[in-house]
């Protein structure tokens, strides 16, 4: 069995990493797993880049075409709400690619694949009957270009009239995208083809797809390597950061800080309410400018890439916060977890799978200011009572192993067939869910 993931990138942003993470996982357990990708930042023999022609007239095409779908970006750019999140067109200059890749390959796993799949050739270079697993790292397989919808809905029926790109004509290039997808998604054979939702959230948004609703969906979560992310000398970890005995860590983690859907606004709005801010850190991790508020220590790390130094960084917090505004499956809120930190966040999209209510984390409504508050403080004072669940859980969901297992026996089904796979592996596979994937 081999295994070909494709990915717009290995190991940059969160959704790579998820990716990532599962290619990984596969590799441990001697799958012969590789990835595919545009942008390679990791130095693995295992993760190659596109089999691209040296051919002067065919670079000078790919370069046309560059140009061509910078316009229509422009175009869209200056259309685009502020503050809304990343709307991708459906066409890329990777054309002509494809066809060895996708032949040598067993099974095909797409995930976050913005810029770099070219819909309508990459589906028609797919080979008839060849097995399809997409994980769902957002919606934007869903829609015509956007990679979280907000209240739109208009991805259950045709996109068009775009609110993110403050259109009023149906057919603009939410519309364009959203045909370009539907005439490519018509190749696919619904008996090949597995969506996997990392999330019961995403999972649900997948089955009310104009586009996809008409595949099966699994839920699978994201793992991660639990030898890494797992509790540590916490005092140690602390002193390392500068970090006083009395100080009460609040940890806040993002790509890029300022990005609306991650609610920061929301949580600075949050603690700013916090009666007693005197011992109180608002710690932060990722691109942007450091997050100020009065009364409040900020520290703000940066950027960090080493998982190793994020485990310690979130072993020095006493609750980490989650106050996205659109979740999938956050990463960062299960690597918190892993490291036996309670975790606190609204009650949108995949954040209540991770979250325990009273055990691991607390749960706010969207988007109650004063109850994420009283969550925040809540959590603070029970860091030392569920520091153990919260570990127990990561075992239980989100281990390296779990993953593994539970990708190895949807690859074996959709070669083999649901009821030799399920012989094989001594399960019923119509059973799996969020919360038994773990046991699998």
């Amino acid at each position: 069995m081999r295994i070909l993931h494709i990915s717009s990138s290995d190991v940059t942003g969160g959704a790579a990493r998820g990716a990532y993470r599962i290619h990984q996982s596969l590799l441990q357990a001697g799958v012969a797993s590789r990835m595919l990708v545009a942008n390679k930042c990791a130095g693995e023999e295992s993760i190659v880049l596109p089999d691209l022609s040296r051919r002067l007239d065919h670079r000078l095409w790919r370069r046309s075409r560059r140009q061509l779908i910078s316009i229509e970006e422009r175009r869209i750019a200056r259309s685009h709400q502020p503050g809304a999140e990343l709307f991708s067109t459906a066409n890329s200059s990777y054309v002509g690619c494809w066809d060895g890749a996708l032949r040598n390959a067993s099974v095909l796993n797409l995930h976050w694949v913005a810029g770099f799949v070219d819909y309508p050739s990459f589906f028609a270079a797919l080979p008839p009957g060849k097995p399809l697993v997409w994980t769902l790292h957002d919606i934007n397989p869903l829609t015509g270009g956007c990679h979280y919808a907000g209240p739109c809905e208009k991805f259950t029926s045709r996109c068009g009239a775009c609110p993110q790109l403050s259109s009023k004509r149906e057919r603009d290039a939410s519309r364009r995208g959203f045909d370009v997808k539907a005439k490519a998604y018509a190749r696919l054979d619904a008996d090949r083809v597995v969506l996997v939702a990392p999330s019961t959230w995403i999972a649900g948004e997948a089955r009310r797809s104009a586009l996809l609703g008409r595949f099966r969906v699994e839920c699978i979560p994201y793992g991660l390597d639990l030898d890494v992310f797992r509790p540590l000398d916490r005092d140690a970890a602390r002193k390392a950061f500068g970090i006083q005995a009395h100080e009460r860590i609040i940890l806040f983690v993002s790509d890029y800080l300022h990005n609306r859907r991650k609610g920061l606004d929301l949580l600075l709005s949050a603690i700013g309410s916090i009666e007693a801010k005197a011992d109180v850190v608002l710690a932060s991790v990722g691109n942007g400018v450091t997050p100020e508020i009065g009364g409040i220590r900020s520290l703000h790390l940066g950027r960090v890439d080493s998982d190793r130094v994020l485990s310690m960084i979130y072993n020095i917090a006493d609750v980490f916060v989650i106050p996205s505004r659109e979740e999938n499956l956050g990463q960062t809120a299960i690597e918190a977890t892993a490291c036996g930190c309670p975790v606190v966040g609204f009650a949108v999209g995949g954040v209540p799978d991770i979250i325990e209510e009273g055990r691991t984390g607390f749960l706010a409504a969207p988007f109650d200011i004063r109850q994420l508050r009283d969550a925040i403080e809540a959590a603070i004072a029970s860091r030392g009572a569920f520091a153990a669940a919260c570990r127990l859980r990561a075992e239980r969901l989100f281990g390296l192993d779990a993953l593994a297992r539970a990708y190895q026996s949807l690859y074996l089904e959709t070669l083999k067939g649901q009821d030799q796979a399920g012989a094989y592996l001594g399960l019923n596979m119509r059973k799996r869910s969020f919360e038994n994937v773990g046991r699998l």
